[in-house]
């Protein structure tokens, strides 16, 4: 076993490792420890060589989604601020930069500019939008302008076995680099990869920060809140950060985020916190599907509707066991392939395998486990002999076969001992392992199991409970559906709430904390929302602007739209056109949109297809019980066609006689 580097052994590592190259580097800082010492690790490193020699530049980065922990937003902001002043003041080739994501990709504008629904396990889009790919960008325009970079990465092996083993996957024989994870002409530097937590600490509070933060009230904040610092994020192989770690306080990835509860329970000051806490448990509520119908669209953002690849729970009519919705038996019952029996001998009772011909506990099923016995000298000759060895009768006949297990003379043509009835196939018994029923040696599955099949499958409704066949799209008791769609993205009334709800509590933590600065989201950011709402939703009274000048006072609807002068007046004159000729006022909105884009353009030929897209979507009123029906109804029975022609799994053509 390697003995663990000691810090004068990593500062000499970082020095040489900077000398070794003209390589930039690039490091990830996210204000919590782990980043922090490995910032402090190399600053102390650089900052004891020759100013000669300190040639290579060095870009500090972080992150900010916009919806970051508060108190690790202040810190970083901080520490970058701090670090470029102090660099430039010691000559260190040292630069900070904050990423944070393009306007129209922060939290705020997809999930109620374009509903987006809260990020799930299944479905974490904020990871790769508010996270890798800000470091993507800053890492691929560094290797544009450089050929090559390192990033340096304050990742430690003892953080967990899926860490160890993805930083061993990359790493480069007899070199401390690794290759980056996506990036050819990228590589990765983990100077603490060898560290315990408690090494991390112990380097933090017996050395002082070089740019003047204070580590102690880092241990502070840590013990606060009981977490541990969110990773800069540079692939999806890094875990959410929410739960025990400090990270985007609106995170729904998670049940609980529990950094948040700990610091408001920690101190009275941090009551504050109570506002951040309450809008995202709102978000966190609107992921129960038993809510889904309040909350999403019916519709996907495509325009379509998509039923579910699983069409939602079903039973088993013989044991009511609930099973997956692509099963073809009950997953009770696991006794259906000839694999699943064992044979049982009906003499001695041993289980044998399903193939034997023979049991195992019987060795005189063959011609040759017997002795030919001489009638005349009793001698025991060998089975295949046709004459005594001792060479006194010289015919077959006059031998016996006597049985070695038993001492039973046989006749001298027999094939197996006339006392012993069990050396064929059809002596035994298959023994099912699961219910221990015995059956014919040729069964294919157990005689007591019936629900093999596909057909005996149901579907339970979730409000009645009441059993109903598998291909039925309603309940037959209250009618409920019963064939699930996929849920599409926000509706325009909880968007619309929900905006009022954020900018109430962004006033409240204002007032609580007596900084009219706090913002929780961005003026860019309504601008942005704003402006989906009118292209998307045909929202051309300006829903976003008037909510906000309602609550913060401030009107920011000076700046020309792209749909020139229309207002609410051509908005409510367009709809009662379109309600009389029941056509949804969406898609002519959607339509003039295209139109006004294509505007001065040269060619309008692509403008064909765009219009084409449009008017393939569902535009039907999906809030009309009737006309929802009708189209759930086609929609399940073009699943079901598609279904039938789709290749036979190879997992059930294994079973055979199926």
């Amino acid at each position: 076993m390697l003995e663990k580097k000691s810090f004068g052994d990593i500062l000499e590592e970082i020095r040489t490792v900077y000398l070794s190259d003209n390589r930039p580097w690039i490091i990830g800082f996210s204000g919590g420890k782990d980043s922090t010492c490995m910032v402090q690790l190399v600053w102390t490193a650089l900052s004891q060589l020759p100013p000669k020699k300190l040639q290579k530049k060095v870009y500090i980065i972080s992150s900010n989604t916009l919806v970051e922990a508060p108190q690790i937003a202040e810190r970083i902001t901080d520490s970058l601020d701090r670090m470029e002043k102090l660099a430039k003041k010691i000559n260190l080739p040292l630069g900070t930069n904050l990423l944070r994501p393009k306007t129209e990709d922060t939290f705020w504008v997809r999930l109620l500019g374009l509903g987006y629904p809260a990020p799930t396990i299944m479905f974490r889009w904020c990871t790769d939008m508010l996270k890798i790919s800000n470091a993507d960008r800053f890492i691929q325009d560094t290797v544009s302008e450089h050929g090559e970079a390192i990033v340096l990465l304050g990742t430690r092996k003892s953080e967990s076995t899926v860490r160890e083993t993805s930083m061993n996957l990359y790493k480069i024989e007899n070199s401390v680099l690794s290759r980056h994870s996506k990036f050819d002409q990228t590589f990765v530097y983990t100077p603490i990869e060898d560290l315990s937590s408690e090494d991390v600490w112990n380097y933090l509070l017996e050395n002082k920060n070089p740019w003047g933060e204070e580590n102690r009230d880092l241990l502070a904040m840590y013990q606060d809140a009981n977490a541990s610092e969110c990773p800069l994020v540079i692939d999806t192989t890094t875990p959410s950060c929410g739960g025990g770690r400090f990270g985007c306080w609106t995170c729904t990835v998670v049940d609980e985020q529990k950094y948040l509860i700990n610091l408001i329970d920690s101190d009275p000051k941090n009551e504050w916190m109570e506002v951040l806490a309450e809008l995202r448990q709102k978000l966190k509520d609107t992921q129960d599907s038993n809510v889904w119908e309040k909350y999403r669209e019916r519709k996907r953002r495509s325009g379509r509707i998509d039923l579910k690849t699983h069409d939602g729970k079903v039973y088993c009519k013989e044991c009511d066991a609930e099973n997956d919705p692509l099963s073809t038996k009950c997953k009770n019952n696991v006794c259906s392939e000839p694999w699943e029996f064992t044979k049982k001998c009906k003499e001695c009772g041993t289980e044998n395998s399903p193939l034997s011909t023979k049991c195992k506990n019987n060795v005189c099923s063959e011609p040759w486990k017997f002795t030919k016995k001489c009638k005349e000298c009793n001698a025991e000759t060998k089975s295949l002999l046709t004459k005594c060895k001792n060479n006194v009768c010289s015919e077959p006949w006059e031998f016996t076969k006597k049985c070695k297990e038993c001492g039973t003379e046989n006749s001298p043509l027999l094939t197996k001992c006339e006392t012993k009835t069990c050396k064929e196939p059809w002596e035994f018994t298959k023994k099912c392992k699961e219910c221990g029923t015995e059956n014919g040696p040729l069964s294919i599955k157990c005689k007591t199991k019936t629900c093999q099949e596909p057909w005996v499958l149901i579907k339970k409704c979730v409000h009645c409970k009441e059993k109903n066949d598998l291909s039925s799209i309603k309940c037959e008791k209250c009618n409920e559906y019963l064939t699930k769609y996929t849920p599409g993205p926000y509706k325009m009334e909880f968007r619309i709430e929900y905006l009022k709800e954020l900018l109430k509590g962004q006033l409240k933590i204002q007032k609580i904390k007596k900084d009219p600065e706090m913002e929780l989201i961005l003026e860019e950011e309504i601008h942005e929302i704003q402006r989906i709402w009118r292209m998307e939703q045909g929202d051309w009274k300006n829903t976003a602007y008037s909510i906000y000048q309602e609550i913060t006072g401030k009107n920011l609807n000076s700046i020309q739209n792209e749909l020139g002068n229309f207002d609410e007046t051509e908005q409510k004159l367009l709809e009662d056109t379109c309600s009389t000729h029941n056509i949804s006022f969406k898609l002519v909105s959607n339509l003039l949109n295209l139109e006004l884009k294509s505007q001065g353009a040269n060619r309008h030929s692509k403008i064909f297809d765009k219009i084409r897209s449009e008017l393939s979507k569902e535009w039907r009123d999906l809030e009309n019980k009737e006309e929802f029906e009708i189209i759930m109804e086609k929609l399940k029975v073009k699943k079901d066609i598609q279904d039938k022609i789709k290749p036979t799994p190879v997992t059930l053509v294994k079973g055979g006689g199926k």
